[in-house]
Formats: C-alpha cells, sequence, structure tokens
C-alpha cells in the first residue's frame, strides 16, 4: 500500500505546536495515572488472581534477593520470560527496603504495594505513548480520545493490579507498533533495526510477536516493494530482534545445553492445543479442565513425581518438554483436524472478543476487602466454579469492545481501500499475536494484548469517517462512556 499525505501533525509546525503535543502527552500521562492511582489507593487489587498470576511476580522477589532468576540462587532457570521478573526486581530495588532487612511477610507487602505504584506509571506512560504515535498520523483529537480510551479503561485500571506481565507488555508493544511504524514508512535499515530491538525486548516479557519480520516480508512481497528494499528491511529487523534476544538465548544455553530464545514452555502449550476440540471461551479458564485427566499423568510420567510440583518442573523442564513433545506430535498425526479447528477457533477468539473475568472479578472481590490486595478464591476459576460473563458489569464491557473492534475492523477495510500503510503495524502485530495463539493454547490471561492496537485502528476509522468539526465531540463522548464503565467497576 502506498502511504497517504498525513494530517499535519500538531508537533511540526512549529516550537508552540510541539510543546502542545507535548502537553496532551503530559495530560493524558496525568489523567491516566490519577484514576490508576486512586484504584491501588482505595480498591483491593487481584494481586495473584487466584493462581492464574503464576509465580512470574515471585521469581522477580527472588531475583531482587538472589540476584538469580530461578527459585534459588544456585537454581537458574530457564522455563520463564526474564522481562517481568526483571521489571519487579527493579521495582523493589527501587523503592523497597532490601530484603535482608524486612520480614518475607513485610518484603511480600511492600514488593507487592511497590509494583502496583509502578504498574500504574507504566499504564499512564503506555497512554502518553499511544498519543504520540498516533499524533504522527491522526488528527489530535483522535489521537487523544484513543489514548484515553485506551489508558482509562477498567480493563487497563484492573490490570495495574495484578502480579502479571500484562503492563509491562502493553507498554512495549505500543513502542513496538511505534517504531514498526516507522520502518514500514521507509526503508531504511537503522529505523527497520531499532524496531527489531524493540520487538525483541518485548519478546522478552512475552514471545507472541517473533512473527513480525516473517509477516512484514509477507506483506511487502504483497505489496510489490522493491525486492532490495524489501530484504533489506527484513534482514534489519530480524536482526535487531535476534541482536535482542541473543544474550538471553546464551544464558539459556549455559543453563541449559539447549537453544531456548526465551521460556522453555513451548511443547506443553502446544500439546494442549492438540487434545480435544476445545470452546476458546476467554470467560472460562479451560486450562484447568486439562490439568486433572491429562495433564498430570504425563508429567508424572516425565518426573516420576507423583503429583505436579513446581520445583520437579523447574528441574526437570527437558524431560517434561520432551513427553509433551512426543505426545503433541501423536496427536497431531492421529486428529489434526482437533489441531486445526482449535486453531481456527482460538484466531477467530482473540482478534475478536474479549475476556470479561478481570473486569468482574475486581468488582466482586471488593465487598469486604480490607488492605491493598485481595484473596480470591481460586475455586472460582476451576471446573463447576464460578460462571462469568453473565453479570450486567460484564455484559457491558463485552459489548463495549464489540463496538470498538467493530470499528477497528472498519478501520482495517478503509486502510486497504485508501491504501494506507498506517494500518500495516497494528495489523501485523495483531496477526502475529493471534497467529501465535493460534499455534498454543490460549487462556483469559492473554486477551489484553490487543488492546492498543484495536483501540489505534479503531480511531482511525473515526478520523476518516467523522468530520473535522466532529471530531472532538465524538472522540469526548468515547471517553466518557469510557470513564462510566470504569466508575462502575470501581464503585
Amino acid at each position: 500500500m502506498a502511504a497517504r499525505e498525513p494530517p499535519q501533525p500538531i508537533g511540526s509546525a512549529s516550537p508552540a505546536r510541539a510543546i502542545s503535543r507535548g502537553t496532551v502527552a503530559l495530560a493524558v500521562f496525568a489523567a491516566v495515572l490519577a484514576v490508576a492511582g486512586f484504584s491501588i489507593a482505595r480498591r483491593c487489587q487481584l494481586g495473584f488472581m487466584g493462581g492464574l498470576a503464576d509465580e512470574h511476580f515471585a521469581l522477580g522477589l527472588k531475583l531482587r534477593a538472589n540476584g538469580t532468576l530461578g527459585p534459588d540462587r544456585d537454581e537458574p532457570s530457564a522455563l520463564r520470560p526474564p522481562g517481568y521478573p526483571a521489571f519487579v526486581a527493579a521495582a523493589t530495588a527501587a523503592i523497597v527496603r532490601p530484603p535482608a532487612q524486612l520480614s518475607a511477610a513485610a518484603f511480600l507487602d511492600s514488593g507487592q504495594r511497590a509494583v502496583y505504584a509502578v504498574q500504574a506509571l507504566a499504564l499512564a506512560a503506555t497512554a502518553a505513548l499511544l498519543f504520540l504515535w498516533l499524533s504522527e498520523r491522526l488528527s489530535p483529537h483522535w489521537a487523544a480520545s484513543a489514548a484515553l480510551v485506551f489508558g482509562l479503561n477498567p480493563y487497563g485500571i484492573v490490570l495495574v493490579g495484578l502480579l502479571h506481565y500484562a503492563v509491562l507488555h502493553l507498554l512495549l508493544l505500543v513502542a513496538s507498533a511505534w517504531t514498526l511504524q516507522r520502518a514500514l514508512d521507509r526503508p531504511a535499515a537503522g529505523r527497520a533495526l531499532a524496531a527489531g530491538v524493540v520487538a525483541g525486548v518485548c519478546n522478552l516479557v512475552r514471545p507472541v510477536t517473533m512473527m513480525v519480520p516473517a509477516l512484514v516480508l509477507a506483506a511487502d512481497v504483497l505489496a510489490r516493494r522493491p525486492w532490495r528494499d524489501t530484504l533489506r528491511r527484513t534482514a534489519a529487523l530480524a536482526a535487531g530482534m535476534a541482536l535482542a534476544l541473543a544474550p538471553w538465548a546464551v544464558r539459556n544455553w549455559t543453563v541449559t545445553g539447549r537453544l531456548i530464545p526465551v521460556g522453555d514452555t513451548g511443547w506443553t502449550a502446544l500439546w494442549g492445543q492438540t487434545l480435544r476440540p476445545l470452546a476458546v471461551d476467554p470467560a472460562r479458564y479451560e486450562w484447568y479442565e486439562l490439568v486433572a485427566p491429562h495433564f498430570r499423568p504425563l508429567f508424572a510420567r516425565a518426573t516420576g513425581a507423583p503429583d505436579y510440583d513446581y520445583l520437579v518442573l523447574v528441574r526437570r523442564t527437558a524431560d517434561v518438554e520432551r513427553v509433551f513433545r512426543a505426545e503433541a506430535l501423536a496427536n497431531l498425526r492421529q486428529r489434526p483436524g482437533v489441531y486445526l479447528g482449535n486453531a481456527v477457533r482460538t484466531l477467530r477468539s482473540y482478534l475478536l472478543d474479549v475476556s470479561p473475568m478481570f473486569v468482574e472479578t475486581f468488582a466482586a472481590v471488593q465487598d469486604g476487602c480490607r488492605g491493598a490486595t485481595a484473596e480470591v478464591p481460586s475455586a472460582w476459576f476451576h471446573p463447576g466454579g464460578r460462571v462469568f460473563g453473565r453479570t450486567a458489569l460484564a455484559r457491558i464491557f463485552r459489548w463495549s469492545w464489540l463496538a470498538v473492534t467493530g470499528a477497528a475492523v472498519l478501520g482495517f477495510v478503509l486502510a486497504l481501500r485508501r491504501r494506507d500503510r498506517f494500518a500495516l503495524a497494528p495489523s501485523l502485530l495483531l496477526l502475529a499475536m493471534g497467529l501465535t495463539h493460534a499455534l498454543v493454547l490460549v487462556s483469559p490471561m492473554h486477551y489484553y494484548s490487543k488492546l492498543p492496537l484495536v483501540v489505534a485502528l479503531a480511531a482511525y476509522a473515526g478520523d476518516v469517517l467523522a468530520p473535522p468539526r466532529r471530531a472532538a465531540a465524538a472522540g469526548a463522548l468515547a471517553v466518557l462512556a469510557t470513564l462510566a464503565l470504569t466508575g462502575a467497576t470501581l464503585f
């Protein structure tokens, strides 16, 4: 697609206009930080969310205390990506007293509060960054409205209080989208190299955009771009990503003797997608339905342990992956249609749906809760537990995101018709994450990652279709609707 002539960005005409653009970004940052700050100060947060957040936060505390990513000082692990544990370790190092000066309970509580605070800053920074990216190509009204709809949405506000990689990943995803957009606008190798480095760092938090160089290559081939520009850009993107991933891959090689670019759970996740037809319901945590009847016997076969044990998994990851690899390949040979059907349903669900589980859980735990973090019953997410998605708040939330998604689809179609390359970066990132999740098992914990990209495409539709004199009113209406939904969640 040929690039359209972009609207005059508010930062390009004069120094005064540049200050104006920076001022709007600061205002977006302050607005999101105020709401997120109120939430973590006055409401109980989800914390580990009944165990769904896994052990990433605990690994960060251990990294801070022991200097090692693993269960103990002398037991490094390659099981999980390093990005979020490093974030937790940095946040606690900056705010919390050294662990030797605190009891274990005090260090845990202080660490949680510190991470909540830094994640509030990260969400606000993500919204401001989203505005700066979009305001290069869209009108300032739509860029600011999109940033506020993203940052003030109850999903993001709730994620601030989750001890999980989501908020950090969102920040790096928006940075990836912006740098990728610049690399796609011009074939300069330096821009593509920088975009690859940012994408690589993003994958160190969650490796779901590894396909980006291949998808950029495919897009350039379909658009019949000059082959030299295409190869130069793709090679630079791949090289930048490799530069970011290489140090961690080398570290994992020294720890395990195997090539592990990021984390060491790929075959287990793929096995779940081959087992049987899945509903792929974002309001249900289907992994728990697989664990008891199917996962545990294979885990016992791989390790000899009578039941699942995290330390056993860390110490015997290679054996576990070997068994699940054999089972996954056998399932693919015997029932390829099961995997294909699950992949198609997963891709459709990831691109078109959103999980109401976080917003509904947050609202449900506020009654009678005291302290910074709620005790979320893990039984809610097991078979026979709480049924999510049926409350009025959950339904309104899903309908609102269905409307945003519809606007995003319209924005993508409009960009294709106008031969506008602006939609390419968010679309390629969405496709990379959607295809990755189609290959392996998806859960309600993963739908957050598309939110800023969907909002960006929806804002593009508004920028194209809304008359300039009505843009401010339309954007303000979207922001007010978002605030109303967030208010219903918080109060």
